[in-house]
């Protein structure tokens, strides 16, 4: 995680960044608090379409961290799959 204010990487979910003592865990619990229904489905849908995973990872990627790596992650899990079922079928 990295603090909003200073940039620094924080490890560990703390009330207060290390480097600037900036409040941390308001900023966690508004982010956990709102979700947004039609990117988790992007982001699922991304296993089926692996090349809109990679997309939605490049895209999120520098503002929302978790879905952009839900994204790339469930992307390449989905091309994973394509190459086997290939490898299987020819």
């Amino acid at each position: 995680m990295y603090c909003s204010n200073c940039g620094n990487e924080i490890d560990c979910p703390t009330a207060v960044c290390i480097y600037c003592g900036e409040a941390i865990l308001a900023h966690v619990e508004s982010y956990k608090k709102t979700a947004e229904p039609l990117s988790l489905l992007l982001a699922m849908f991304s296993f089926l379409v692996p090349p809109l995973g990679l997309f939605l990872y490049i895209y999120w990627r520098g503002s929302a961290l978790r879905k952009s790596d839900t994204a790339g992650l469930l992307g390449f899990f989905g091309f994973l799959l394509l190459v086997i079922v290939y490898l299987i079928i020819f």
